[in-house]
């Protein structure tokens, strides 16, 4: 992977009359025109760039890149979170002007929690926990990634009729047990709802019931409402 600064007429002369059968420029056109001695011709500078990288087209690769950050350092394939404060290499996020995360009584470790969340009495161990996220008492959430939600519940209690504001409210429910799961954003999980995959099925399709199975992780669905006792 790099970054490349290349004249447009240039390049259309090397694609036309020299690599019309290119698919990629890093690994075809770039060494064709070193093997072919036109690199001071055709090339002012090239500078490769070494950077981290995962194929994140299957969901375990996702989920895996994902949960990266909240890996302890153990060699080179592994991301170290502390590289996030480094301060030669700064990580950028969006602000977003959300209050600090509220933490009752929680017991955090090997995580990454976003801004605005609230934390009840529960445990999460090796876990990415997206922005607004909602985790109540009891709660035991494991290498998983939790998207979050783009609303706290108090602003849609505003504009819902009462008997919607009965329904399973946005977040993880009292009691609940995920693990090795991705839950998308404004994800509704009921009462002692247990996402873990007991019976290893690797594909699974239930978006009816919201949620399917890739690579052996459930995926909970946008917006998807799962029943108290549930187990995924």
């Amino acid at each position: 992977m790099g970054i490349y600064v290349v004249n447009k007429d240039v390049l259309i002369k090397i694609l036309r009359d020299y690599f019309p059968g290119a698919n990629d420029f890093r690994t075809e056109v770039i060494p064709g025109i070193i093997s072919l001695g036109m690199k001071d011709r055709f090339c002012a500078r090239i500078r490769f760039m070494h950077i981290h990288k995962k194929d994140i087209g299957r969901t375990w690769g996702a989920s895996e890149h994902s949960m990266k950050p909240t890996w302890k350092a153990q060699g080179e394939e592994t991301w170290d979170i502390s590289r996030f404060f480094d301060t030669e290499s700064p990580i950028y996020t969006m602000p977003r002007c959300l209050p600090p995360t509220k933490v009752t009584d929680a017991v955090i470790a090997d995580s990454v929690i976003g801004e605005g969340c609230i934390l009840d009495r529960c445990r999460i161990k090796g876990t990415v926990v997206g922005i607004r996220t909602r985790i109540r008492d009891g709660a035991v959430v494991e290498d998983s990634v939790i998207m979050g939600s783009d609303i706290y519940q108090e602003d849609l209690y505003k504009s819902c009729t009462k008997r919607m504001q009965k329904e399973i409210p946005i977040g993880i429910g009292e009691g609940c047990l995920i693990r090795n799961a991705i839950i998308d954003k404004n994800a509704r999980i009921g009462k002692r709802v247990m996402i873990m995959n007991k019976d290893n099925v690797q594909e699974g399709s239930r978006e009816t019931e919201g949620y399917v199975i890739s690579g052996g992780i459930v995926i909970v669905l946008k917006n998807a409402i799962i029943p108290d006792g549930s187990i995924l």
